[in-house]
């Protein structure tokens, strides 16, 4: 459910959104007009205020704010232009404009916080790649697409050769490093529909998605060769060893598959 609120709606929701926020913005401004001071109409410009600020972008949100505060402003002076006291409505209109941009400024605010929270919940600390929770919730979704579209799928699990030796010898600051530098090297290295994940220790797992034995042992050669590379550019003797399963069509359960494979 976090993940839905938080994401960016698709192109046609956010057309709807931006249309629904410019509409009420011009009717919340109208019906302010016509009515008069007998009913308070301003509360209501909190409601495209709020869509805007949560779900569109920078810009149309604050080209939204903007059209609010001038509806707002343009509504009390035409409501009160023949009895008005210039400083109080300059006053009253500044203190309006101020309490609606600070509500925009607050609530992208907070979902830059809660965005944030979400993908520190999902990467790993150390290395900066998805974690093992974000890596089975990825490989679920690459599963289902693999096994509904019959694409064959390979596994691949990598981890560091002697990596207790290497923090016993150097340190675990060294071996911290290695680590990341490791996972950089994959991260590198993985199409936009593959699935990587740090599964713990020095344990790594990659799903390639539609990638049959002979595409995986080409990649796996050539990502064992960049991680070597990587390796000797820091002067640190380290091997990696690579274990590879390969599906010719997906299987329908990716937990099952993982556990079998490891």
């Amino acid at each position: 459910m976090s993940d839905l609120v938080l994401s960016r709606p698709n192109l046609k929701v956010n057309f709807l959104l931006k249309a629904l926020s410019l509409s009420s913005v011009i009717l919340i401004g109208y019906l302010h007009f016509i009515v008069g001071p007998s009913l308070e109409f301003h509360l209501f410009f909190l409601i495209p205020i709020i869509v805007a600020s949560w779900f569109t972008s920078a810009l149309f949100c604050c080209f939204i704010l903007v059209l609010a505060i001038l509806s707002w402003t343009i509504g009390d002076y035409l409501i009160a232009h023949n009895n008005i006291d210039l400083f109080s409505f300059l006053f009253n209109s500044t203190v309006h404009a101020l309490i609606l941009a600070y509500i925009t400024y607050l609530l992208r605010y907070i979902r830059r916080l809660l965005i944030r929270e979400s993908q520190l919940a999902r990467e790993d600390s150390l290395t900066k790649i998805p974690n093992r929770r974000s890596f089975y919730e990825n490989g679920e979704i690459a599963f289902s697409t693999g096994h509904r579209q019959r694409l064959p799928i390979t596994i691949v699990f990598i981890d560091v050769d002697s990596f207790k030796s290497i923090n016993d010898t150097y340190g675990h600051k060294i071996g911290d490093k290695l680590l990341f530098e490791a996972a950089q090297v994959m991260n590198e290295n993985v199409r936009k529909n593959d699935v990587i994940g740090r599964l713990g220790g020095d344990e790594f797992c990659l799903v390639l998605l539609n990638a049959d034995r002979e595409h995986a042992r080409m990649y796996a050669i050539n990502l064992k060769n960049k991680l070597s590379e990587r390796m000797l550019k820091h002067k640190w003797q380290t091997t990696f060893s690579m274990g590879i399963v390969t599906y010719a069509v997906t299987p329908p359960d990716f937990l099952r598959t993982i556990e079998d494979s490891r």
